[in-house]
């Protein structure tokens, strides 16, 4: 009776004092784990990653990453459908005699592009080869004509010029296709500027890493423009390998634009970024519908039939979530590839481990 009265008696403190022995040996012992996010006075929120120094690397890798700009002419020829004119029959014509109809027309696309060098009077940039890619030459069939013979042709349409440009402050910056990988996915556009002055162009500073060493549910960051929004975007990796151009597979959100951004990852010691990788795409499904020809904002009437033409169109539905990349190992066999080019351009590539 005795023994349990005292414990009783004395419990409380007893364990209260337990509890708060433990408390100060565990604070005065401790110290912050690689990772583990730490209060930064600079800072009012905390970073998704939890690590200024991402958040640092990525402010600084913005520097490095351009939306990049490509306006292509090409000269449309609508050809007489009597005449029943094939691919064999327009090499050494002339065109603009034969043709019914003769006009322009002004593709622009845009995308994503890394600076890697900068020296030298050139600026050389990285970015996915699809994004500057655009065929000569564009026939266009006779939709009455069989698949199984040489097709007739209604019009065929020829580039005669293409331009990619980055705005710099009050500036238009213009460069050229150099090295051109459509396999791999992978271009490098170039700037001569020796006589104009330095751009000021930054080449990105955060290393080269393995893309082989990423592992299911890696975390990854991708940078670049999509519809012209600077963004940055996450990802978990998905190891996928069934060709160069698409060396693995991320979840992060992909939109046009997007194409030619670098993806990072976060080193485990918590010492920051390493590069791993470039996006090439999305996943994507062609869809068939009906629409009307062009219509005027005052022609719609969503409480009226419409009665005017109706065509057949198709168009790309990217699946989200399922974001294609170029890894590491590819850009580096890229450089090897082209190094003799590359070195009569005076483009310097980045150190590989």
């Amino acid at each position: 009776m005795i023994l349990i009265y005292l414990l009783k008696k004395y419990s409380s403190k007893f364990f209260t004092a337990i509890i708060l022995a433990g408390l100060l040996f565990s604070s005065g012992c401790s110290t912050p784990e690689p990772g583990v996010y730490v209060e930064d006075e600079r800072s009012m929120y905390r970073s998704y990653a939890g690590s200024d120094i991402v958040r640092e690397q990525v402010k600084e890798g913005f520097e490095s990453i351009k939306r990049l700009h490509n306006s292509v002419i090409y000269r449309t020829y609508q050809l007489d459908p009597a005449r029943n004119l094939t691919e064999s029959d327009i090499p050494g014509v002339n065109l603009e005699q034969i043709a019914v109809r003769a006009f322009n027309e002004d593709h622009s696309t845009a995308g994503t592009g890394m600076i890697i060098s900068n020296r030298m009077g050139r600026t050389a940039m990285l970015t996915a080869s699809h994004t500057v890619s655009f065929p000569d030459t564009i026939w266009h069939y006779d939709r009455n004509t069989s698949q199984s013979a040489e097709r007739s042709l209604e019009a065929v349409s020829v580039k005669t010029s293409g331009t990619h440009f980055l705005f710099g402050e009050g500036s238009l910056m213009t460069f050229k296709v150099a090295v051109n990988d459509q396999r791999r996915d992978l271009a490098i556009l170039t700037m001569d500027w020796g006589g104009g002055g330095n751009p000021g162009l930054k080449p990105l500073d955060i290393p080269p890493g393995n893309h082989e060493k990423l592992d299911w549910t890696d975390m990854v960051y991708a940078l670049g423009y999509p519809r012209g929004v600077q963004m940055v975007t996450k990802g978990m990796v998905s190891q996928f390998a069934v060709s160069p151009r698409r060396s693995f597979v991320v979840d992060a959100s992909f939109n046009r634009g997007f194409s030619g951004g670098p993806i990072f990852s976060v080193r485990n010691d918590g010492s920051g970024l390493e590069w791993v990788g470039t996006l090439s795409a999305a996943y994507a499904e062609n869809e068939y519908f009906l629409s009307p020809g062009a219509i005027d904002e005052r022609d719609f009437h969503p409480d009226r039939e419409y009665v005017g033409p109706v065509f057949v169109r198709r168009e790309a539905r990217i699946n989200y979530g399922i974001t294609y990349a170029v890894g590491m190992e590819e850009i580096s066999a890229f450089f090897e590839e082209n190094r003799r080019e590359l070195r009569r351009l005076g483009i310097t590539t980045p150190s590989f481990p």
